[in-house]
């Protein structure tokens, strides 16, 4: 199962600001910032990789549902989806 063009497009988009975002927190740790700012961009940038992680799967399900050649296949992909989405909690 390959990461399909939407999902790596939709991912990118919310993991070039988190990007960012782990810079922002490095400079800020390296530079003995107030420990609530840390915390603060901390728990943003855990929210966007959040966000990147949840798109990527919608849409990679979405993919897979389109694109697989035999409800086999189909279903061992939405089984392997299933696995991630669970490795979540």
């Amino acid at each position: 199962m390959r990461v399909g063009p939407d999902a790596a497009t939709v991912a990118l988009e919310l993991l070039r600001p988190a990007e960012g975002q782990v810079h922002d927190l490095i400079v800020m740790l390296e530079s003995a910032q107030d420990c609530a700012e840390v915390v603060t961009m901390l728990i943003t940038v855990s929210q966007t990789l959040d966000r990147a992680w949840f798109r990527l799967l919608a849409t990679q399900v979405q993919h897979c549902l389109a694109t697989s050649s035999s409800s086999d296949e189909r279903g061992r992909n939405l089984q392997q989806l299933e696995r991630l989405f669970c490795a979540l909690s």
